[in-house]
């Protein structure tokens, strides 16, 4: 079937490109063996590729190489995390059970060596602090960690209760998502949201978990506008893509809840799908576009009875992820089931910014446009 030879010609590309990219890294060794750089590089790529065992041994090398980069710790800290989560899938294993502690272990010890490399490393804190939250379910030792990189003096002096010393919106905007979800204090998570935005009014994170909130608690039209000024910020700095296609994703899902016209909720799923199509986006993160399609996709379905323009949305999407399964169904799905085929993403006033379309479509996109050696959890 086309669907299927689609899937095994993107398998072999990938295949393909491993390869190529495993030659060059392994050329780049050979002439700089202890290059610490290289080495790091070598061993991120691995670790993508789930290449495991090859990955530990150039992390190890790495760090060997320069034992002061709190940069490889953390990396080969989230290689550990991995692993966590491929033995969750295996939650009735005993033995499964035992690899995910000595993981754990594992990547608490790594984190830990990252600080002791670099004390004042934010991004180190916050990603120690995302591990015990996701992968520990420990929110008190991610609060307190967070608490912590708060408190860093900007220029990588300790801080300790300087108040305006960290410049990392990640630090706010991880501490204001803790403060929401786990604490349920919308207060103190807006001042954290706020001084993310005052830090960095680039970052596209404060604004979209700022608004994600305000959606939730129902203030519908301040959630709005913080995706708008989340827009005017992100595109004034360096763009990040996926984070600046999240914000009009979720300009598209407020404009067709809120009933604005058709073209200016189309408009803000275009711009989404620009962002999503580039090249570099489509390879490395297909189920963005893919999303985008899908969302854009299930709003023309549910306006007056306009099949051609809903159909044109998925066959574009088909011909521009031809690897993803979810958009060939759905194109059958719909073909099948006509005017039916109508996901409810917008009738939830819940689930406007982070709600997903519905299990039976997928969107295509536009061509138009602790001590080292007993490290304990924090």
């Amino acid at each position: 079937s086309s669907l299927k030879n689609a899937s095994l010609n993107h398998k072999k590309k990938i295949d393909a490109d491993y390869e190529t990219a495993r030659t060059c890294y392994a050329a780049a060794l050979s002439a700089a063996p202890n290059n610490e750089h290289a080495l790091l590089s070598a061993a991120t790529f691995e670790s993508n590729f789930g290449r495991i065992s090859q990955a530990r041994a150039l992390f190890q090398r790495a760090a060997k190489a320069n034992p002061r980069n709190a940069a490889t710790y953390v990396a080969w800290a989230q290689l550990e995390e991995r692993v966590i989560f491929d033995h969750d899938q295996e939650k009735d294993s005993f033995s499964a059970r035992n690899r995910t502690q000595h993981a754990i272990f594992q990547a608490r010890r790594l984190y830990d060596q990252a600080l002791r490399a670099h004390p004042s490393n934010t991004r180190a804190l916050t990603a120690w602090a995302r591990f015990e939250l996701k992968r520990a379910n420990n929110a008190t030792g991610a609060l307190r960690l967070l608490r912590q990189a708060s408190r860093v003096r900007s220029g990588g002096k300790r801080g300790g209760g300087y108040r305006g010393g960290c410049v990392d919106a990640i630090v706010f905007a991880s501490l204001g998502e803790i403060y929401w979800h786990n604490l349920k204090d919308f207060d103190q998570a807006r001042t954290a949201f706020r001084r993310g935005i005052a830090v960095d009014s680039t970052h596209p994170r404060s604004y979209l978990s700022w608004a994600n909130m305000e959606a939730k608690q129902g203030n519908l039209n301040q959630a709005r506008e913080l995706i708008q000024q989340g827009i005017w910020g992100a595109t004034n700095g360096v763009i990040d893509k996926p984070a600046l296609a999240e914000l009009w994703r979720a300009a598209a899902r407020f404009a067709a809840a809120q009933h604005d016209t058709p073209e200016k909720t189309r408009d803000a799923f275009r711009h989404a799908l620009e962002l999503c199509v580039a090249p570099a986006e489509l390879s490395d993160r297909p189920h963005h576009a893919e999303r985008v399609f899908l969302e854009w996709h299930d709003y023309e379905r549910s306006l007056p009875p306009n099949l051609s323009r809903a159909s044109s949305v998925l066959n574009d999407a088909a011909n521009t992820l031809p690897a993803q399964a979810s958009l060939w169904k759905a194109l059958a799905t719909s073909s099948r089931h006509g005017n039916d085929f109508i996901s409810s993403s917008y009738s939830d006033k819940n689930n406007i910014i982070s709600g997903s379309p519905s299990s039976s479509s997928r969107y295509p996109n536009s061509r138009s446009a602790s001590s080292v050696n007993s490290p304990a959890a924090p």
